[in-house]
């Protein structure tokens, strides 16, 4: 007789929730805070508040409606994000330097983590510590099956942020980490017959993707596009990453990104309004995953819009598929109504295989033909 698949799935998470080594996540949950060099550190601080500062010199009411700040994200950001809010608004370094040192611990990673914050982690009951380290041990169980040529010491989290997780042969790995490293191999399969390669990304967060894709690809180009706030933060965590990269931030709203300022450049975090400014056919590959859905439908067609005039070639994201309630109220767009550009067709689609997806996820593949 042979076993439903449902039960057999249900067998095998259960059998990895027993198995769930809580000694290896109270290892993941030592602190690790490094100030890296001092120097380097001040010197990045410094070049965060200064772009910080001048996106907020630009009013949201001159900005177009789809690039007001709206869906999951507003509530999100006047709420838990504060405490970065009051020390960037107050030019508050040494705040802000403590802030940054441990953002991966505090709402640095608001609204971009998954499975269970530092604090709810830290102080839950075994049930919460087993979920946590039960969902990356599925995640690990995935990711070992899709990714190929890739060890597990070379997802562990460098010492940034005072990161956090689930300590695995010796290496950490971090909530998403190999999610992550999933989509940075994916995108390098797409685009291995081009010379630098140049990837653009609307809400990349703390910067997860940029890592592994910037860590795995020598000579490429990565584009940032998000909330300034998340961006400060994202900036942060590359910069440590990559101190040898050349680093472009926002200068002013008449700052555009050609070829010229591809070749001088291989990192540039700009705000979500920039967008606009970048050339067509610039990219070779837009990529978006669980943020799309969190917006209002005029930024989503925006967006996508956008993308169908500099995208060269590829459009790769995960995102919901049901119009469920999220933060603020904000009902999700579904991934299977968004206006995909014309000249865009489908590849694929398919389940998201990641614990983080909720079941609600799905991913998908466009080519531009």
């Amino acid at each position: 007789m042979q076993i439903p698949k449902i039960l057999r799935e249900l067998y095998h998470d259960w059998i990895t929730y027993r198995t769930a080594n809580l000694e290896h996540l109270s290892q993941g949950l030592a602190d690790r805070q490094s100030f890296l060099d001092a120097r380097q550190h001040q010197e990045i601080i410094e070049r965060i508040v200064q772009a910080y500062r001048k996106t907020q010199a630009i009013a949201e009411s001159s900005l177009p409606l789809p690039y007001h700040v709206g869906g999951a994200w507003r509530e999100d950001i006047n709420n838990r994000r504060k405490e970065y809010l009051e020390a960037l608004d107050a030019d508050d370094k040494e705040t802000l330097v403590k802030l940054f040192a441990n953002f991966f611990r505090n709402s640095g990673v608001a609204g971009t983590w998954s499975y269970g914050y530092y604090l709810d982690v830290l102080n839950g009951n075994k049930k919460v510590k087993k979920g946590f380290a039960t969902a990356i041990l599925k995640d690990y169980q995935v990711w070992k099956d899709l990714v190929e040529g890739v060890k597990i010491a070379d997802i562990a989290a460098p010492p940034i942020g005072n990161a956090w997780g689930l300590v695995m042969d010796g290496s950490l790995i971090m909530a998403d980490s190999l999610r992550y490293n999933y989509y940075a191999n994916q995108v390098h399969n797409l685009l291995v017959d081009i010379n630098r390669p140049v990837v653009a990304e609307i809400g990349g967060g703390y910067g997860g993707f940029a890592y592994f894709f910037l860590k795995s690809e020598k000579n490429c180009v990565y584009i940032g596009y998000d909330i300034p706030i998340i961006l400060t933060v994202q900036t942060y965590y590359l910069m440590n990453a990559f101190p040898e990269k050349r680093f472009l931030l926002f200068d002013n709203v008449e700052t555009s990104i050609t070829s010229e300022t591809l070749n001088a450049y291989d990192v540039i975090l700009m705000p979500h309004f920039q967008l606009p400014r970048l050339a067509n056919d610039a990219v070779d590959l837009f990529i978006n995953s669980h943020s799309l859905s969190e917006m209002d439908y005029p930024t989503v067609a925006e967006y996508l819009s956008q993308i169908g005039r500099t995208c060269k070639h590829y459009f790769f994201h995960e995102n919901s598929d049901r119009d469920v309630l999220n933060t603020g109220d904000h009902i999700e767009v579904p991934a299977s109504g968004f206006s995909i550009p014309p000249n865009f067709k489908k590849i694929y689609k398919h389940y998201s295989p990641w614990e983080g997806g909720i079941g609600r996820q799905r991913e998908y593949l466009y080519g531009r033909f």
